[in-house]
């Protein structure tokens, strides 16, 4: 089947293994019918198991292992798995939950120029498609006052790195290098695009 750019007619049925908002709205952007379901994986043991790996190579294998997990269940739907993992050096930073927790995130950030890293893969049957996107970010100055009145405003507790650019969080920075802008949000909608026509 040959796709139109504009096309809302898919083909598969899809299922996106994922329990974020974030991500369900950015693919709803699509235009394509699909569900979501929650990837049936333990996230925290897996980088346990995997903490050895580069950045690139952890954030690849929580994305295929998300849509993996959902294959008995769907298996002839096409499964979407996507990680992001946000890191300075060798810090990785995980959705911070407290106030406090965010507070100390954005202090260490702050003044700096970080990386998040976003992978993708998209399995149907015995394929897999692969894609990781890294953008840089660097982040302007910010006083503790500037660091309260943010947390305040957007209350991104549980976004890693403790801010959500698709709100205020853009104010926080003064430069961002990315191949897929969409891929700041947690998916990568420029390369799924691309797998659909490839």
């Amino acid at each position: 089947m040959i796709m139109n750019v504009f096309s809302t007619a898919y083909p598969f049925p899809i299922v996106l293994a994922s329990t974020s908002s974030f991500r369900k709205h950015q693919f709803m952007t699509l235009g394509y019918p699909f569900i979501c379901d929650s990837p049936q994986v333990n996230e925290e043991d897996l980088k346990k198991m995997y903490n050895s790996l580069p950045i690139t190579s952890l954030a690849l294998k929580l994305a295929e292992a998300k849509a993996e997990s959902l294959k008995q269940k769907y298996s002839h739907y096409v499964l979407i798995g996507a990680d992001q993992i946000c890191h300075y050096q060798n810090i990785t930073f995980s959705k911070p939950l407290t106030f406090d927790k965010a507070f100390e995130q954005l202090n260490v950030l702050q003044g700096k120029e970080h990386t998040l890293t976003t992978a993708v893969s998209v399995c149907y049957k015995n394929t897999v498609l692969t894609h990781v996107d890294q953008t840089h970010l660097r982040m302007r100055n910010l006083s503790e006052q500037d660091i309260h009145d943010y947390l305040q405003m957007d209350k991104p507790f549980f976004s890693a790195g403790s801010y959500m650019f698709e709100k205020n969080g853009q104010k926080l920075f003064t430069s961002v290098l990315t191949q897929d802008p969409s891929s700041i949000i947690g998916l990568p909608l420029m390369a799924y695009k691309h797998f659909c026509f490839s």
